[in-house]
């Protein structure tokens, strides 16, 4: 157990849950932090996955069932968060009443920004982690091409025309909500993030950081990539490729059209059967895709599983319309896979280009490229090692940990940050 000094800081890490990435996040940065010798916490509402957390907390459960089925215009459009706006008062008193540092993650169905900064919390120190961009939207949680966060989110491309004036008020809310905390620092993951807040009607005049996410190295490493290959029936020389998400329905992600250009690849090579491609994550695979090419993975039991997949892989794909950071491309790089990735959000600033793995701006280019790494294994070697060295200088999760205690002292010590 670390050794506190009299140095050491009191933080609260405060998510709806440890689970998905922002949970992830949240934890990572906790048990860091706390290896380094501070006395840290986590607050969450609930633990297990949904349903199993609903008849605990029926009031989010109705209220996400009604964004999910109500409020958004159909099954397509992106998570969206506006009657989850549930506020859990003893959690919410305990973390205004924290005199160390205060660090907020993901906060909808949890915590309410209105009443959590209804007046300045008591905390030496008010970070808030940005892991997409509900913060700054009506209820939304990825605008794509929607510039209506800018205004007032009075036209919303997402939501059915009744709900609207609730999402005007709610950013409206917002807005309110934010100017009564100037000290706050609103941290995001990638640069491409960071400029999303500078359009927003709500973050005017906060101060703002750009830290990236972490991953945790002891866990996300390389692993014997032949032990799991033999398990998924590999031969000597088959090309291994990866992608997947939580949800594999999720259109953001864009799994199903990046499986569709993957089969339209293979079909025709003379030695398709060598092309192996595993997804992970839960949900299903269209059913007319060649057994003999495909296989579904599941969600992953735990952190390490995971890693095991991602070493196995020659190469790891991740084509998502909108990523804040993208977690699964670092967690990769830290197994020495390279990935390929779609330019136009955060997720272009993990992968770096031509060095742990490539860019493209549509998916159609995929083909060609997978052609040049199937053809040429060394390369992709060459490339996974680049990213495995990339990983550990930037995402390994005690030097972003570092990061933010640098931040923490920052603000705690009132230098003056970059605004708006």
């Amino acid at each position: 157990m670390p050794t506190q000094s009299r140095d050491s800081l009191h933080i609260i890490h405060a998510t709806i849950s440890p689970l998905g990435g922002a949970g992830a996040v949240a934890t990572r940065l906790y048990r860091a932090q706390s290896a380094l010798g501070h006395k840290t916490g986590l607050t969450t509402l609930f633990e297990r996955p949904f349903p199993r957390w609903a008849a605990a907390h029926p009031g989010v459960a109705v209220a996400a069932l009604i964004d999910f089925l109500l409020v958004r215009k159909n099954r397509q459009s992106s998570f969206f968060s506006l009657w989850r706006r549930q506020h859990q008062p003893r959690i919410a008193r305990r973390l205004r009443q924290h005199r160390g540092v205060l660090h907020l993650h993901w906060l909808p169905g949890m915590l309410r920004p209105a009443e959590l900064f209804a007046s300045p919390p008591a905390a030496s120190a008010l970070v808030w982690t940005m892991h997409d961009l509900w913060p700054l939207t009506g209820g939304c949680h990825f605008a794509y091409d929607c510039t209506e966060f800018e205004r007032d989110c009075a036209n919303c491309p997402q939501a059915r025309r009744p709900f609207h004036g609730m999402i005007r008020r709610t950013l409206a809310e917002k807005r309110t909500a934010m100017q009564q905390v100037p000290e706050m620092c609103l941290v995001t993951p990638s640069d491409w993030a960071a400029q999303q807040v500078l359009r927003s009607s709500v973050m005017q005049g906060l101060k703002v950081r750009t830290i990236p996410n972490p991953v945790d190295t002891t866990v996300f490493r390389p692993f014997n990539r032949e032990q799991q290959r033999q398990a998924w029936g590999c031969r000597d020389g088959d090309f291994v490729i990866g992608l997947g998400a939580a949800d594999l329905g999720d259109t953001r992600k864009q799994i199903a059209p990046t499986l569709l250009v993957l089969q339209d690849w293979f079909l025709n090579l003379p030695d398709r059967s060598r092309i192996k491609i595993v997804v992970y994550g839960g949900g299903k695979l269209p059913s007319d895709l060649p057994t003999e090419n495909f296989r579904l993975l599941g969600k992953s039991p735990d952190a390490t599983t995971l890693a095991t997949w991602y070493s196995a892989m020659d190469l790891h794909l991740s084509l998502s319309l909108y990523e804040t950071f993208g977690n699964t491309l670092a967690e990769a790089a830290a197994c020495g896979v390279p990935s390929i990735c779609r330019t136009g959000s955060g997720a272009a600033e993990v992968v770096s280009h031509d060095e742990g793995g490539f860019h493209l701006t549509e998916i159609a280019q995929l083909p060609s490229l997978l052609e040049s790494l199937r053809t040429n294994p060394a390369q992709c070697k060459t490339l996974g090692q680049a990213a495995y060295t990339r990983a550990l200088r930037l995402y390994d999760s005690q030097v972003v940990a570092q990061q933010y205690l640098s931040l923490y002292s920052e603000l705690q010590n009132g230098y003056s940050l970059q605004r708006q």
